[in-house]
């Protein structure tokens, strides 16, 4: 008996808005109790800049999660208490190696039921932290969006999470379609396989157009000196002393649990996920540039652990099922299929190439000695990106990898997907 091909709505998966919330994200919470949580949030990017962060936290009571009944409630409050978090940490000349009662008791609690591990994740910052321009506007154009949330109040913050909600939404037609196709397989249906191929092919097109469009209103200086230092993980908190690196979660008891978890990363979008596993994308089994003594590691799937608990074992079905790359080599003699499916490969590569330039512009080029603005704001500047590429490997990504070799390695793992086609021989 074959595994049954997922389907979305078991898995709180919306087949519009794909990994984003079906419904829009919660501008407030409406009990009372947690008023306190919401005017802090609103004003995070004052009393960051007022240093005034960590005593207001300090100054909150602790408040108990019984009143979160929803799951829009529930991601409401994962993303404003993770949002204050990482503010809390990172605020200071020094970050904080102790988050206090009143936001890690309640935090906890939250990203237990949410299947989340307590740390600001790509699902706090950027699937949940969002607003439609009006409720049949389309989220997979930017300028419906707005963010409910921010660390700085800058609109670079707002368009760097805005170009991901919208690539979230842009992309999420295609989990249907690619379910779809899978069913083909499971049926010979090539036809159908193929018509989902460039489908698919002409959408990671659009994604990576999207992408393209991070410069518009995102400075990479504002990104990489204002910002970025948000998106880190207790991972990266050094505690000194010995002491392993993390931060102490206080349980409201006079106890404490360490926690030492990766940023922030778009390596943990469910939505690539999907298509890698989809397409056949084989990733191996570390991460490049890690520290000799670190474990040896699939990264990119340890990312999972960092995804909504319901989006992670849809990927896990989806991966029980069969991939597209197993039937089109079954058949290498289609030339139709095997260059549909090479297609798709070659799209997503493309978007691959694309990130590296915008993470050799955000961050490579930005946190290197003597870049100029102007030099940063034109999109043109591809003989300085290759020059910031080859000059500066080792820079680390808020998720802790080597950024530009990890990039590298995932994209020359993309396109070792492709399948070669093998006509049958003429006959003599």
């Amino acid at each position: 008996m074959r595994t049954p091909i997922p389907r979305v709505e078991d898995y709180g998966i919306s087949p519009t808005r794909g990994f984003l919330p079906a419904d829009d994200p919660l501008e407030r919470l409406s009990h009372p109790i947690y008023a306190s949580w919401e005017a802090l949030a609103k004003d995070l990017p004052s009393l960051i800049r007022r240093r005034k962060i960590r005593h207001a936290v300090e100054q909150l009571d602790v408040v108990s999660t019984e009143h979160l009944h929803s799951s829009q409630e529930l991601r409401r409050a994962c993303s404003l208490l993770g949002f204050i978090m990482n503010a809390y940490i990172w605020s200071g000349d020094q970050p904080a190696t102790a988050v206090p009662p009143p936001i890690s008791v309640p935090f906890t609690a939250v990203c237990k039921k949410l299947e989340l591990p307590p740390v600001a994740t790509y699902a706090c910052l950027v699937l949940w932290n969002f607003k439609m321009a009006s409720p049949q506007a389309d989220a997979g154009m930017v300028e419906n969006l707005s963010t409910l949330t921010t660390f700085t109040g800058l609109k670079d913050e707002s368009w760097f999470y805005m170009i991901s909600i919208a690539i979230e939404a842009h992309g999420a037609p295609m989990i249907p379609i690619l379910l779809g196709a899978l069913e083909a397989v499971l049926d010979g249906d090539v036809a159908r396989v193929v018509a989902a191929l460039h489908a698919s092919a002409q959408c990671l097109d659009e994604l990576s157009s999207l992408l393209g469009r991070m410069h518009e209103h995102c400075d990479p200086h504002v990104f990489y000196n204002r910002l970025r230092r948000f998106f880190a993980g207790s991972a990266d908190v050094q505690r000194g002393s010995g002491q392993p690196n993390g931060v102490l979660l206080a349980d409201g008891t006079r106890g404490a649990q360490r926690a030492s978890h990766r940023g922030a990363s778009n390596a943990q979008s469910s939505l690539f996920h999907f298509f890698d596993i989809v397409l056949g994308v084989d990733h191996c089994d570390h991460a490049p540039g890690a520290a000799a003594d670190e474990p040896r590691e699939n990264f990119l799937r340890s990312m999972r652990a960092y995804m909504p608990g319901a989006h992670r074992r849809f990927l896990a079905h989806v991966a029980a099922v069969a991939n597209l790359r197993a039937f089109v080599r079954a058949r290498a003699g289609d030339e139709r299929l095997v260059g549909a499916f090479n297609g798709c490969v070659d799209a997503l590569l493309a978007l691959r190439r694309k990130h590296i330039q915008v993470v050799a512009r955000y961050i490579v080029l930005a946190g290197s000695p003597g870049r100029c603005g102007p030099q940063l704001r034109d999109k043109k500047t591809a003989a300085t990106t290759r020059s910031a590429l080859a000059e500066s490997p080792g820079r680390r990504g808020t998720g802790g990898t080597m950024l530009i070799p990890f990039l590298k390695q995932t994209a020359q793992e993309t396109r070792e997907a492709a399948v070669d086609v093998h006509l049958p021989s003429a006959s003599k």
